[in-house]
C-alpha cells in the first residue's frame, strides 16, 4: 500500500460515516460504474446490495481518489453546482451552506430536526461527497434558524491530493507587476535603515518610552522619539491613529526582539532581529497591529491563547520575487489557496472577547459593540493583519509599499472612514536588502555608512569637542555630560553620576563611553575613571551599631554627660544621638534602670 493511497484510506474513514458513503456509492459511483465498465478495474469488489459494511466502501472510494485518472472520471461526472462547489472547498476551505445555496440557486441540506436541543441536517444526497461542520458553536446550541451557518468543507488531507488534480484558481502564483501602478503614497526606506538601527536602539535603551496606565505608548513619548531619530513617517498629516505610525511600529518591535547577544553590524543586528521575530514568540501581532480591536487584553490567556503567526509571514515573504510589485489581493488570495495559517485568534475566542465600535451605516445590530464573529473575522482581523505586517516591513526596509490614505468600504470604526490604519495598502515590493534578512541571498552590499563624527577629548581638562552629525553619540553625551556650547561639552562627579545607583549603573557606564565616544583616553580621562569606581559607596554600614535619639529631658542628658558607666559604653553623635555597640547595650539598659529609666526597645 502506498504512502498516497494510505493517507487517502485514513482521511476518508476517518471523517465520513458508513450512511454518507452508501449515498455516495448509489448517487455517483453504481450510475458511474454501470457506463464505465473499466472505470474501477482492479479495485476492491464492492457488490450493490444495500447493507454492505463500512470498510469496503472506504476502500473503494479511497481507490478512486488515490488515481486522477479515476478521480477526472468521478469529478466530471459531478452535476455543474456539485463540481463548482467541490473546486470551492478544495481551494478555498469551507463556505457557509446559506452562501452557497444563494449562490448556485440549489438546496444543499435536505433535511433536519432538532431533538433536544441537538440538530440533525441531513445533506440532499448530490451533496454526499462534503462534510458538515460548524466552527464556532457545538451542534446542540444550534437551531433551524441557524442551519445556514453551518459549513460545508472536505477533509484537510483530501483537499491536499485534490489540488494535485485540479487546476490553480487566479491568484495561486504571484504575478509581478509590469509597473507600479498608482498610489497616494509609495514609501522605499533605501537602505536608511542601516544607518538609523543603531540609533533606535540607542534611544529606547537610554531615553526609554512612556506607556499609559494600559500599557501603551504615550503619543507625547513617541512625538519625542521620532524628533529626536529623525524618523520619516508613512504619513505626513492625518488624524491622531496615523500619527507616528512608523515610529510606533518601529519602537514596539524592538522592544520584543532584544537578540540576547547583539551584532556589532547594522546589517546583521537587522538579520538577527527577524530570525528573533520569526521564532522568539514574544512580539504580539494582536496588540501591536491590531489595534482597532477592543477586547485584546482577554487574549494570550491559557483561555484564550494568541496564535503565533510569525513564522507564516516570513514564509510568506520568503515567496515573493524580489524588487518585484506585488498587488495585495494577489498577496491575500496566494496566503489563502496555501491554507497558510495567519490567523492570530481563533474565530471562537474573537466571537468572545474581540468587538470594535463600528459606524452607525457599517454596524450590523442595535448594540454599540459589535463583536467579531465569523461573519467579518477575515473583514475585521486577517485583512488588518496582513496589511499591517507588510507596514512593519517597511518600516525597517524590507519591502517597499504603495499605498491610500486608509479607507475602507465594508467596515468602519465610529467617526473614520477606515477601520484599520493600514486599510489603504495597495502593492508590496521585496527589495534585495529584504532578501537578504530572508536568506534568499547570501550576501548583501550597501552604500549607506553610519553617521560618524570627529571627537576630540582636552588632555588638561574633562572638556571635548563633537563636530559632525552623530546621534548616538550626542544621545550619550547628553546623559552624561552638560552641554557648554555648541559644540563643547564638560563632564564632571555629578553629570557622569545622574541617574546611577549601582556600581554596575557606573561600570556600564564608562563602557558605553568607552564603545560610542572614545576608546583612547588621555590621563585625565582614566584617573577619572579610575576616581569615579574608587569612589563606590564611601559608607559603609556598620551592622553592630545601635543608634538613638535621647529624649528632650533635662536628667537624661546630664546623665550621658557626667556618668562615667554610661560615658564609658556610649558613641556621642550630633543632635542628641547616641551609639552603643551591641554588646555594650545590656550595661548600658541597665545602667539606665538604675536611675530609674526603663528601656524596652532593642
Amino acid at each position: 500500500m502506498s504512502e498516497n493511497y494510505k493517507e487517502i484510506f485514513e482521511g476518508v474513514d476517518e471523517n465520513y460515516v458508513k450512511s454518507q458513503l452508501n449515498a455516495i456509492f448509489r448517487t455517483y459511483i453504481v450510475p458511474l460504474a454501470t457506463k464505465k465498465k473499466n472505470w474501477l478495474k482492479g479495485g476492491p469488489e464492492v457488490g450493490t446490495h444495500k447493507n454492505k459494511s463500512k470498510q469496503p466502501l472506504v476502500e473503494l472510494l479511497a481507490f478512486i481518489f488515490a488515481d486522477k485518472s479515476r478521480f477526472e472520471v468521478l469529478y466530471k461526472s459531478l452535476p455543474k453546482p456539485v463540481q463548482e462547489i467541490f473546486y470551492m472547498l478544495t481551494w478555498e476551505g469551507a463556505y457557509e451552506v446559506g452562501f452557497l445555496e444563494e449562490r448556485f440557486n440549489v438546496k444543499i441540506i435536505q433535511k433536519n430536526s432538532v431533538v433536544y436541543g441537538r440538530l440533525n441536517a441531513v445533506l440532499n444526497r448530490r451533496y454526499s461527497l462534503f462534510l458538515l461542520e460548524n466552527p464556532e458553536e457545538p451542534y446542540y446550541y444550534m437551531n433551524n434558524e441557524k442551519l445556514s451557518e453551518l459549513h460545508l468543507y472536505l477533509p484537510t488531507p483530501l483537499r491536499k491530493h485534490f489540488r494535485k488534480y485540479l487546476p490553480p484558481p487566479k491568484g495561486y502564483y504571484l504575478q509581478p507587476l509590469a509597473a507600479l501602478k498608482e498610489a497616494e503614497y509609495v514609501y522605499e526606506n533605501k537602505d536608511t535603515i542601516l544607518r538609523d538601527l543603531p540609533i533606535y536602539w540607542e534611544y529606547l535603551q537610554n531615553s526609554g518610552l512612556k506607556l499609559s496606565k494600559t500599557g501603551l505608548i504615550l503619543k507625547s513619548s513617541l512625538k519625542k522619539m521620532q524628533q529626536f531619530c529623525n524618523i520619516e513617517e508613512f504619513f505626513d498629516e492625518g488624524d491622531k491613529n496615523l500619527q507616528f505610525l512608523r515610529t510606533k511600529l518601529i519602537a514596539e518591535f524592538l522592544q520584543k526582539t532584544i537578540p540576547q547577544k547583539m551584532p556589532e553590524n547594522s546589517l546583521e543586528q537587522l538579520k538577527e532581529i527577524f530570525k528573533m521575530y520569526g521564532t522568539n514568540r514574544t512580539y504580539s501581532h494582536l496588540n501591536a497591529l491590531l489595534f482597532h480591536l477592543q477586547g485584546r487584553k482577554q487574549i494570550g490567556t491559557e483561555f484564550a491563547p494568541e496564535i503565533d503567526v510569525a513564522p507564516q509571514f516570513i514564509s510568506l515573504l520568503s515567496d515573493f520575487p524580489v524588487e518585484k510589485w506585488v498587488d495585495i489581493e494577489n498577496i491575500i488570495q496566494y496566503a489563502l489557496l496555501r491554507d497558510m495559517n495567519l490567523l492570530p485568534v481563533t474565530i471562537r475566542d474573537a466571537s468572545y472577547n474581540l468587538y470594535i465600535y463600528p459606524d452607525v451605516d457599517f454596524s450590523w445590530s442595535y448594540s454599540p459593540r459589535t463583536y467579531i464573529d465569523g461573519d467579518f473575522y477575515a473583514e475585521a482581523i486577517l485583512l488588518p493583519l496582513m496589511k499591517g505586517v507588510f507596514f512593519l516591513f517597511a518600516a525597517f526596509g524590507l519591502v517597499n509599499i504603495a499605498y491610500n490614505s486608509p479607507e475602507n468600504d465594508i467596515l468602519r470604526l465610529r467617526g473614520m472612514p477606515y477601520l484599520s490604519v493600514f486599510d489603504g495598502l495597495k502593492y508590496v515590493q521585496l527589495t534585495p536588502l529584504g532578501a537578504y534578512i530572508l536568506g534568499k541571498s547570501n550576501e548583501y552590499k550597501t552604500n549607506i555608512r553610519p553617521e560618524q563624527a570627529d571627537i576630540l577629548l582636552d588632555e588638561d581638562r574633562l572638556i571635548l569637542t563633537l563636530h559632525g552629525k552623530d546621534r548616538v553619540a550626542r544621545m550619550v553625551l547628553d546623559q552624561i555630560a552638560e552641554r557648554i556650547g555648541e559644540h563643547y561639552y564638560k563632564i564632571d562627579y555629578n553629570s557622569f553620576l545622574k541617574g546611577c545607583k549601582t556600581a554596575k549603573d557606573i561600570d556600564q557606564r564608562i563602557k558605553m563611553f568607552k564603545n560610542k565616544i572614545s576608546s583612547s583616553l588621555p590621563p585625565i580621562w582614566e584617573n577619572f575613571f579610575k576616581s569615579v569606581r574608587a569612589r563606590i559607596n564611601p559608607l559603609e554600614p556598620c551592622e553592630m551599631m545601635l543608634v538613638y535619639k535621647l529624649k528632650a529631658d533635662k536628667e537624661l542628658i546630664a546623665l550621658f554627660v557626667k556618668d562615667e558607666v554610661l560615658k564609658r559604653n556610649v558613641l556621642k553623635a550630633e543632635n542628641h544621638h547616641i551609639l552603643i555597640e551591641d554588646f555594650n547595650f545590656p550595661t548600658v539598659k541597665k545602667r539606665l534602670q538604675s536611675y530609674g529609666y526603663l528601656v524596652t526597645k532593642g
